[in-house]
């Protein structure tokens, strides 16, 4: 049979998938043939690792840059589990996010007192008013994970495994990194927004509002956010409380807050998301936050995905293991731009 397109006119095909490797893996680039092989390749009799049976060329190519026992993933491969981690995530997506490419901690600068303008006469002098520049240091904590697939997955040519792979990882990295944008402590993983040392004001809802809020507890929570902040704000809300506020009728029966039925959801204009990671309704919970997430909050990200190809540990039950990490961080940025709604201690 004469192949699809003469020698002379075959167009250059960036394969990135594994399903377009394995139809023609000539017009993957080495690191994607490299990754696809060590991914795939059945283990050779007496534990062989599969690194072994990659050429030198291949082997050097995956080693580039990576620590630990791991190999880089490939661009393509890593921007879809960090996509997917992304996804995972309310908090992932309204903050403000900042790639690197390295994991040295990485200080922002922020504008925490802003200078101001004056009125000056006709030859009058001028006033100096200083910036107050503060920093914030992102760090890159590790988060990892392991999956365990069949060696008959891995050859199976009807298997999108770049994408199963890509989600099942991802979005176990991105659940977990949710929590920590949540409620982390800060050691060893990001500081959440409602933590006991994030340094945003808490509002504290009136008597009587310990387990589902009241008109006037969302009233004062958006009136206590600088009203610069408030044309960019969102609300983010457990998931629960969103269902309660929901469902909140006046004393005429009519719904207290028709628009979180729209689509999207809203609250004084300003759109509604949802969190499951927020603290559940309870006495002196804080489960919603108003804020300006792109300034009020950082998530520094390092553009790499690191991966572990376990061979011997699983092989004498047919399977193969895949421990795959990325590093991390999020913090508060700007302290002005978010308020914390707590639930009454009553």
């Amino acid at each position: 049979m004469s192949p699809r397109y003469p020698v002379r006119q075959r167009p250059a095909i960036h394969r990135t998938s594994l399903r377009e490797w394995r139809e023609d893996g000539d017009a993957a680039s080495i690191e994607t043939r490299a990754f696809w092989r060590w991914v795939t390749i059945r283990g050779a009799g007496g534990g062989t690792r599969a690194e072994h049976l990659l050429s030198e060329e291949e082997f050097r190519v995956l080693s580039k840059g990576a620590s630990g026992g791991g190999f880089l993933v490939p661009t393509e491969v890593s921007e879809m589990i960090i996509a997917a981690a992304r996804a995972a995530g309310q908090v992932a997506q309204l903050a403000n996010e900042v790639v690197s490419n390295g994991g040295e901690t990485l200080n922002m600068s922020l504008a925490g007192t802003h200078g101001t303008a004056g009125w000056v006469a006709e030859s009058g002098s001028y006033t100096a008013s200083d910036e107050t520049i503060t920093q914030q240091a992102l760090n890159a904590f590790k988060a990892a994970t392991k999956i365990i697939v069949s060696e008959e997955l891995l050859l199976d040519q009807a298997v999108d495994l770049d994408a199963y792979l890509a989600f099942e990882l991802g979005s176990r990295i991105g659940a977990l990194q949710e929590s920590a944008f949540c409620v982390g402590d800060g050691s060893g993983k990001p500081l959440g927004l409602v933590h006991a040392s994030s340094p945003y004001a808490v509002v504290n809802a009136a008597t009587g509002s310990s387990v589902i809020y009241k008109a006037a507890d969302l009233q004062a929570v958006y009136l206590a956010l600088p009203a610069g902040y408030r044309g960019n704000a969102s609300w983010l809300v457990n998931a629960d409380d969103f269902g309660k506020l929901a469902g909140t009728t006046d004393s005429a029966g009519s719904l207290a807050f028709p628009s979180l039925h729209f689509d999207p959801p809203s609250i004084f204009g300003r759109p509604v998301f949802v969190s499951g990671d927020l603290p559940a309704p309870a006495a002196s919970a804080k489960s919603l936050v108003f804020a300006d997430f792109k300034r009020a909050y950082g998530v520094r990200r390092v553009n790499s995905v690191e991966m572990q190809r376990q061979d011997e540990l699983h092989s004498d039950v047919g399977q193969v293991g895949y421990r795959a990490r990325n590093r991390v961080d999020g913090r508060p940025l700007l302290a002005d731009a978010a308020r914390i709604l707590a639930h009454s201690a009553t």
